[in-house]
């Protein structure tokens, strides 16, 4: 995901490049267009809503997602104080941590719990439609708060895992901590259980699906004010008619004079070829014709095919009254075979083909927007990268070892992970940001991405395949 700030005046130039590199004995030619999907939206509103405005579903829909947002910066700063604090120095003291993440955690909540409260409190005389979108505003942030109290429980069992073995001092700090958690996340599913609201109270699997799509429904019933329309047109798709034109023309003008001379009577047909020469010579010349135009036709279609598609980013009608377009970007992709050191011996001079695969996307971002309160611009790419998953060896390789007594032979199960290197720049019109990794991979799937930059943790509440860096977020 890459979030773009919009600037207040004009427009801005950004520029995206994404490079994989892919062991060339694993990579399948395809159509990167095909495998590549984009999907667009402005950034949540973070300024608290007057009461006065909220007299539309659209601006109770804007600040739900405002608390929503607020709600995820204040997590985020709160994990990355924690996390700091712990690392700073090897003594810590876990109880006063506890104290102050305790404190912090209740502030967040309740600011969040205020907003539910107030955005979802039913108005006297509203409209019906009115009265059941703040119903769902009040659901949404509570989904909000249990994705709080989740996205906490996660970050503290990723600093236990790597602080093992856990400390003394921490124990009763961690449990402390634990129970406040359990006491928020059970006044929640009591809150909810009040409003009619659905609650995953077991482990079974038909009720939690049922949960997790409700969740999603929500989540994309408010966000659907924030989405943009993506126009793309492939370059070569709008050349296509005049290059076949050309690609004919050209080919008439050397074959037709040819064709003219051979047969003739001013040409070879003053020889005494006979009419089945003649005719012979004039099959072998439309042969020829037709082997000029496709080469001529593919020779320009490979050139237009690297100016690759434009690509225009609007704000729907609904949203505004009228389509207004936020950027205009061009993309491309492209392929070239490359050497990579062989990491097993990076002294010796042989070297692993690879296939690298970028993909690349410039263009001005900008405009000046009739809803002041979106700031941002939010690109979420998506790649399959199935043709290459199914080349992959079996994504489980048994390994011989000891048992402990070290009397038996026993076999493990260990995972068979390929490495792909990726990188990925981005100018957003002030500055360059450049983040690398490796992308874990194996028959199955994507595992989870490996961070070349020295490993911080700065948003220990997001998902594992990720790699942030400034602008550019997780996903």
């Amino acid at each position: 995901m890459v979030e773009l700030p919009l600037p207040e005046k004009g427009v801005r130039k950004m520029d995206l490049s994404v490079s994989l590199e892919i062991p060339a004995h694993v990579f399948t030619d395809h159509d990167p267009w095909s495998r590549l999907q984009l999907l667009a939206r402005l950034g949540s509103p973070d300024e608290e809503v007057k009461p006065e405005l909220l007299e539309s579903t659209d601006a109770i829909r804007r600040a739900a997602l405002a608390a929503a947002h607020r709600a995820k910066v204040r997590r985020r700063e709160l994990l990355r104080s924690a996390v700091n604090r712990a690392r700073a120095t090897a003594e810590v003291d876990w109880e006063e941590l506890e104290r102050d993440f305790e404190r912090l955690l209740e502030e967040a909540l309740a600011e969040l719990r205020r907003a539910r409260d107030w955005i979802g409190k039913p108005r006297a005389e509203e409209s019906f439609a009115l009265a059941r979108e703040r119903k769902l505003a009040a659901e949404f942030l509570s989904n909000q708060v249990i994705e709080l109290v989740s996205r906490v429980q996660r970050a503290v069992d990723h600093l236990v895992a790597a602080r093992r073995p856990v400390e003394e001092s921490m124990k009763a700090p961690l449990r402390a901590l634990q129970r406040k958690l359990v006491r928020e996340l059970a006044a929640e599913y009591a809150y909810r259980k009040e409003q009619g609201f659905p609650s995953p109270s077991s482990a079974d699997p038909v009720e939690l699906d049922r949960y997790v799509s409700r969740v999603s429904s929500l989540k994309k019933h408010f966000q659907e004010i924030l989405f943009l329309q993506i126009d793309s047109e492939h370059v070569d798709k709008r050349l296509r008619y005049f290059v076949s034109t050309m690609a004919a023309i050209l080919a008439a003008l050397v074959v037709i004079p040819l064709t003219a001379i051979a047969t003739g009577s001013h040409g070879l047909g003053g020889l005494g070829f006979g009419l089945s020469t003649s005719l012979l010579i004039a099959v072998l010349a439309y042969g020829v014709r037709e082997r000029i135009k496709e080469g001529v036709r593919g020779w320009l279609t490979s050139r237009a095919a690297k100016v690759g598609r434009r690509t225009t980013l609007s704000i729907p009608p609904r949203a505004s009254g009228e389509g207004q377009r936020v950027a205009r970007v061009r993309e491309t992709f492209s392929t070239r075979r490359i050497k990579q050191t062989d990491p097993v011996h990076p002294d010796l001079p042989s070297s692993l083909p690879m296939t690298c695969l970028r993909y690349q996307m410039t263009g001005v971002v900008g405009g000046e927007l009739r809803e002041p309160s979106s700031h941002r611009v939010k690109l979420v790419f998506r790649y399959d990268l199935t043709p290459i998953f199914s080349r992959l060896h079996d994504p489980v390789e048994e390994v011989p070892i000891l048992d402990e007594s070290g009397e038996r032979l026993a076999f493990a199960e260990a995972p068979r992970l390929y490495r792909f290197p990726v990188e990925a720049r981005l100018f957003d019109g002030e500055k360059t940001q450049a983040i690398s990794g490796k992308l874990l991979v194996h028959k199955g799937g994507l595992v989870r991405i490996e961070s070349n930059e020295p490993e911080t943790v700065p948003l220990l509440d997001e998902r594992v395949a990720s790699l942030p860096a400034g602008m550019m977020g997780r996903r």
